[in-house]
């Protein structure tokens, strides 16, 4: 009798081999996600409210390989998905060590009433895209009145419960305070190079020391601005700063500090807008009379010297179109803040800036072009390229015309030369 046939057992390395993958699938640390090689961020320079011509974009490119970077930051005018059309308004180049970061600041040419979307496009050394198109915002609705040089802003919190008039466009607007954006590395505001870049706001706060220590393009574009219609508020911070030359330029000379005027400390009128819809009219019926208190009135100076005249914030002096207007307090004592005279005293300053600018500027004298028309207007050959086409035709139909039938009279009179002379006339 043969023995019984003993079944093999079943092979399990298999089944250990399974379990010891899954084992390290699920014990194994994930790997981080690799980090693009260079990032792009690009945001207004005096904030996202501000409108003008040219504003000032920052762009802040990021190295995150190991390896140094090199291109070429492409400004367009076009769709993302439309390269064809794209016309570089601005180029610049970059280098960027690996880890590094590098901040570039660029103009960004506005047209009124909108306009194709602009965009920045990151290529490399050869040429090819590094990231995709990014689309830059456009400005809010609300545009900024007040760009504040101070960090963090101490009036924005004063003003942005407050309304002034704009005559320009017929309606109560809304305060709006915005602060430029900071470089990464030194932490220093960055501030247009440019006397057109600070755009259509209405005032400039400063503190005297940030003035003294701008940069000569920044201290150039900053006072042309105010000489062609912006107005400047100064915080004197030291009285030593008055010495600089950089303010006896300002003031039209020397100035120094006096105590505050009667007019200062006394009660004054001011026109408040408590509602965004009222209108010009309403606004004499919405009037308060307000004065400092004590705790402010001790608080206050005045200057003299050069140019300025007292004023009831302090002083103030005309400059070129624009004005400069020296605040009597300090916006860095908080209960000097809390006191409702100062909040309706600088709003009262920018309602003065607004209009003046419309009396200087008439917004129905403002033309409005277009890109188009702005090109057409700058661009000679382009502006008059229909009449040359139609001079160029009835000169090619004179030809045709006129040419055989002199020279046919001319050859019935025996003088077929004469048309030489006959058909330049």
């Amino acid at each position: 009798m043969k023995p019984a046939h003993r079944r093999a057992p079943p092979a399990l390395w298999p089944t250990a081999s399974y379990l010891l993958a899954l084992c390290v699938l699920v014990l194994w640390p994930p790997r981080a996600a690799q980090a693009a090689p260079l990032s792009l961020e690009v945001t207004p320079t005096l904030g996202l409210n501000v409108q003008g011509t040219a504003v000032d974009h920052t762009v802040l490119l990021s190295n995150a390989s190991s390896t140094p970077r090199r291109g070429t930051l492409v400004l367009t005018e076009g769709q993302a998905d439309s390269s064809s059309r794209d016309r570089p308004e601005v180029l610049a180049h970059y280098a960027i060590e690996p880890g590094g970061k590098l901040t570039l600041q660029l103009p960004v040419l506005q047209a009124e009433g909108g306009g194709e979307a602009r965009l920045v496009r990151l290529l490399d050394e050869s040429g090819r895209p590094v990231l995709p198109p990014l689309e830059l915002g456009t400005a809010a609705t609300e545009p900024t009145s007040v760009v504040d040089l101070t960090r963090p802003s101490r009036i924005a919190q004063v003003l942005r419960e407050h309304f002034i008039y704009d005559v320009s466009a017929r309606q109560n607007q809304r305060l709006a305070v915005s602060s430029p954006n900071q470089d990464p590395a030194s932490g220093e505001a960055l501030l247009p190079l440019q006397p057109e870049a600070w755009g259509r706001i209405l005032v400039v706060h400063v503190e005297s020391e940030t003035l003294l220590t701008m940069s000569q393009p920044q201290w150039l574009a900053l006072t042309t601005w105010v000489h062609l219609g912006g107005q400047l508020w100064l915080e004197v911070t030291r009285p030593e700063h008055l010495a600089n030359p950089r303010l006896a330029l300002l003031f039209g000379g020397p100035a120094h500090v006096v105590a505050a005027t009667d007019e200062m400390k006394a009660r004054r009128s001011f026109a408040v807008v408590n509602d965004p819809a009222m209108t010009r009219s309403a606004l004499s019926a919405e009037v308060q009379s307000l004065a400092p208190t004590p705790e402010t009135r001790g608080k206050l100076v005045s200057y003299e010297g050069g140019n300025l005249s007292a004023a009831p914030w302090g002083a103030g002096c005309s400059y070129g179109l624009g004005a400069v207007q020296v605040l009597g307090f300090d916006t860095r004592h908080e209960e000097l803040l809390k006191d409702p005279w100062t909040a309706l005293t600088l709003t009262d300053l920018v309602q003065l800036a607004a209009d003046q600018r419309e009396r200087r500027w008439p917004s129905r004298l403002s033309p409005t072009y277009s890109r188009s028309e702005l090109e057409r207007t700058l661009n000679p050959i382009r502006s008059s390229k229909w009449p040359i086409i139609a001079a160029a035709g009835l000169l090619l139909l004179y030809s045709l015309i006129a040419g055989p039938v002199l020279y046919a009279r001319a050859r019935r009179r025996g003088r077929p030369l004469s048309v030489l002379w006959q058909l330049p006339l």
